[in-house]
This record gives C-alpha cells, sequence and structure tokens, in this order.
C-alpha cells in the first residue's frame, strides 16, 4: 500500500511518499480498499503548522 507521512510537522517537505506493508485485519475486521484519496489545502496547513485550531476555552 502507498501512503503520504508526515513524521515531523515542519512543512510540505515534510511529507514523504512511502510504500508500506498491507494491514492484515484482526479477528471482526474488515481491510477496504481505497483506489483513491487526496490531500487538499488544509491538509497542507496542518503540516505547516499554520491550521487555525478552534480555542479550547
Amino acid at each position: 500500500m502507498h501512503a503520504w507521512l508526515c513524521e515531523n510537522p515542519v512543512g510540505v517537505d515534510a511529507l514523504t511518499w512511502k510504500e508500506l506493508p498491507t494491514p492484515t485485519p484482526g479477528p471482526g475486521q474488515v481491510l477496504i480498499e481505497i483506489r483513491a484519496a487526496s490531500l487538499n489545502f488544509p491538509d497542507l496547513l496542518i503540516v505547516q503548522n499554520k491550521y487555525q485550531m478552534k480555542s479550547t476555552r
């Protein structure tokens, strides 16, 4: 399986495209094949630490 990973959120350059082992479902679980997914603008803001979070107060 392929995945975009962000192991250290310092910017868009922190995203790496990696091949990972396909997970094995456990008892009572299923494995669903995802054929397409996307990275959106908020995802890029999160890895740049620029995404505005709501205050907890």
